[in-house]
């Protein structure tokens, strides 16, 4: 069983297999021409971080996937913790240059599950999700809100598209480098809580 515990973040490499992906990355790609425009975010006052990107919030498809299929069922491992979502999801556009400074995630998020669905590669080496990871997790208690420690272990991770993370963003500290140049990413992301009182849901649908 798979545990956010032992290293803050779980990967996965089989997103690519799910009937639903190429459905939502074909979603995304049509929104993208109209409901992405006017998106960018770069100077806005931001719950997370200084942040430089496009995002379309809850779009039809992607609301509906992740509002009928438990955690277990999307990322297709059995879980330690229990996890309930918080009603955000969201697809997030990367181009040159495109950035998010260190940051906790969403005040009301715990976790994110972040699923690449493509990736194009540029010139040099940027887009990369960068983990600042604790020697200890704990999950129970308050928030941290610190900086970076030389004593902290620093995780870089390349999504590729296909492959995603279950990434507890709301207590790990985490930053997306700049995008390379002629380079671009888009990932679709999906909000959790930690369900410390409640039972779980019922029998999700399958993924395929």
């Amino acid at each position: 069983m798979q545990s956010l515990k032992e290293n803050g973040y779980i990967l996965i490499e089989t997103f690519a297999d799910c009937s639903w992906f190429e459905q939502l990355r074909h979603e995304s790609e049509s929104l993208e021409r109209t409901q992405f425009e006017h998106k960018n975010i770069q100077e806005s006052v931001s719950q997370d971080a200084n942040q430089r990107r496009f995002e379309l919030i809850n779009p039809p498809l992607l609301t509906e996937i992740y509002r009928s299929r438990s955690i277990e069922d999307l990322i297709r491992l059995p879980l330690a913790e229990s996890l309930k979502p918080n009603h955000r999801c969201g697809y997030y556009v990367y181009f040159e240059g495109s950035y998010i400074e260190p940051h906790f995630d969403h005040l009301l998020s715990d976790c994110m599950l972040l699923i690449c669905l493509n990736r194009k590669y540029g010139q040099g080496r940027g887009g990369v999700l960068k983990l600042y990871l604790p020697k200890v997790y704990d999950f129970e208690g308050p928030r941290r809100r610190a900086s970076t420690t030389p004593h902290w272990r620093i995780q870089d991770i390349d999504l590729k598209a296909g492959s995603g993370i279950l990434l507890a963003g709301g207590h790990i500290l985490h930053e997306c480098t700049p995008v390379e140049k002629r380079g671009m990413r888009l990932v679709c992301g999906m909000g959790y809580l930690f369900q410390r009182h409640m039972q779980k849901s019922r029998n999700p649908e399958s993924c395929n």
